[in-house]
């Protein structure tokens, strides 16, 4: 919903730029899990990532 909601109507640059910046958001917790040696919440972090 939080990404939803700065998409601007109308705009499909916006809509890429919005699901972009939520990727790059939810990769950045992949790198602090594998960092800290979580692999499986870095599995499954990066499986998000890869989705939006």
């Amino acid at each position: 919903m939080a990404t939803a909601e700065r998409i601007v109507e109308g705009d499909y640059e916006s809509w890429h730029d919005e699901w972009l910046a939520t990727a790059d958001l939810v990769f950045a917790d992949v790198q602090q899990a594998s960092d800290a040696g979580h692999t499986a919440s870095a599995r499954d972090a990066f499986v998000r990532a890869s989705n939006y």
